[in-house]
């Protein structure tokens, strides 16, 4: 199963990022979205499968979830300027969220990470707080121990 839409956003630092939309099932947009974010050297795809049973998004989408499968930037185009992984957080992330609830409504939304997509989970919320994301989950990623913003202590491994 392929995308139903991909949207060409772009950041306020003004680099190009993909954002790859798998529609829910019916009832779907009641459901609090899910957003799969790549890791290292990877893109978008590696959520996909040309087998249904396989496809990570199409799981999700088909059990009502509204999936959004992000590229992060250098991911498509040409590089728009040198970048770190501050970025990913500063800016593709926000615009991702931004478009997110545009199209669905919902402020808050599931986290998916492969290896970086994990980290990058996890710097999210260190930097904009856990309030907009209602779970998190890392496939692959080093796993840490935290507080969130609630001030429960959670213990995430590999």
């Amino acid at each position: 199963m392929s995308a139903n839409n991909t949207y060409k956003l772009v950041t306020q630092d003004g680099c190009l990022i993909l954002l790859h939309y798998y529609k829910p099932a019916a009832s779907g947009m009641l459901k609090a979205p899910i957003l799969l974010v790549h890791g290292f050297a990877a893109n978008a795809h590696m959520w996909d499968s040309p087998v249904q049973e396989g496809s990570i998004a199409s799981y999700f989408s088909r059990r009502g979830f509204p999936v959004f499968a992000i590229d992060l930037r250098y991911r498509v185009g040409k590089p728009c300027r040198d970048w770190n992984l501050d970025d990913y957080v500063l800016f593709d992330i926000p615009c991702v969220q931004s478009h997110i609830e545009s199209l669905t409504g919902h402020t808050q939304f599931h986290w998916i990470g492969h290896s970086m997509g994990g980290l990058l989970g996890y710097m999210y919320q260190a930097l904009h707080g856990s309030g907009r994301v209602l779970s998190q989950s890392n496939l692959g990623s080093p796993g840490f121990q935290g507080v969130n913003t609630q001030g429960h202590i959670f213990f995430a491994s590999k």
